[in-house]
């Protein structure tokens, strides 16, 4: 379980820091914000686990409750997983593409006046 959440919790955060670079909100904000989600994430989940873990012990036992989180950990793990690795290849193909239309705005031929002549400069990238 310390796992999971672990993972969860980075990946989570890694996104939420990639996204609001992304729309350009600032570090300010998403650091009071996070925390606070993240507290409710967890007190949510603190509050009504026990109450399903002891169903779900009282009606297939212990060992076999066991068996059964192991499983969900397991797919949830996979599911952070594939969609961490999704967001990675999406993350930078949309840097890639941002630094190409930058490059594709900024002239290679700068001209300019200097006393009474024109100089022409090829920029560097």
């Amino acid at each position: 379980m310390g796992i999971g959440s672990g993972l969860s919790l980075i990946t989570s955060s890694f996104i939420i820091l990639e996204e609001a670079d992304f729309h350009n909100i600032s570090r300010e904000e998403v650091y009071t914000v996070v925390p606070w989600l993240v507290t409710i994430v967890y007190s949510i989940g603190s509050t009504i686990g026990p109450f399903f873990g002891g169903i779900l012990d009282n009606s297939v036992g212990f060992a076999r409750a066991t068996q059964i989180i192991s499983i969900i950990q397991t797919v949830v793990a996979v599911i952070v997983i594939v969609f961490y690795a999704i967001f990675l290849y999406h993350s930078s193909r949309r840097r890639q593409q941002t630094t190409e239309q930058e490059t594709n705005n900024t002239p290679l031929l700068e001209s300019h006046y200097d006393d009474q002549q024109q100089v022409t400069t090829i920029k560097s990238s």
